[in-house]
């Protein structure tokens, strides 16, 4: 990683960048709090769905309420044992951080489950195992920038 003076084209982008995202930071602050007052008003007056008109338009104003339920695993499994394994379910977060480790058990139901993947695909394509022709017309390919900008601290620069 290179520091150095943005060049005197780039400076203002970069300035701008910065102040739109502490312009979208204190945007999603305050409407976080004005969708609690609304939240707040549906629930005393008993509705989940309300449909105001405000300067002669139409609007619709719903509230849903999502329950999420933390548990403590190691309690329950400690606590539960050769019971515990009744309660689980599939845990999509969990599979992906397992997923190398898993990869034997899924092999079966991989046309179920599974997706082209880009590496594989090449390696079959280089050992021979499938023709390059097969692919023509059966992939898009896209390109995405990822670019961010924060405010590095003195002590790191990357």
């Amino acid at each position: 990683m290179t520091t150095a003076t943005p060049d005197l084209l780039i400076e203002p982008v970069l300035k701008r960048y910065l102040q739109i995202q502490q312009e979208e930071q204190q945007l999603k602050e305050e409407k976080g709090r004005l969708q609690e007052t609304l939240a707040n008003f549906l629930s005393q007056k008993q509705l989940s769905v309300w449909n105001p008109t405000l300067n002669g338009q139409l609007l619709k104003v719903r509230c849903q309420t999502h329950v999420t339920v933390k548990y403590d695993e190691e309690m329950l499994q400690s606590r539960l044992q050769n019971r515990y394994p009744a309660l689980l379910a599939p845990d999509i977060r969990k599979i992906k951080l397992n997923l190398t480790k898993l990869s034997d058990t899924l092999s079966p139901v991989l046309a179920l489950v599974g997706s082209p993947d880009p590496d594989k695909v090449r390696s079959a394509i280089e050992t021979g195992l499938v023709p390059k022709e097969a692919f023509t017309g059966a992939f898009t390919k896209t390109t995405r920038h990822i670019v961010s900008v924060s405010k590095a601290r003195a002590d790191k620069t990357q």
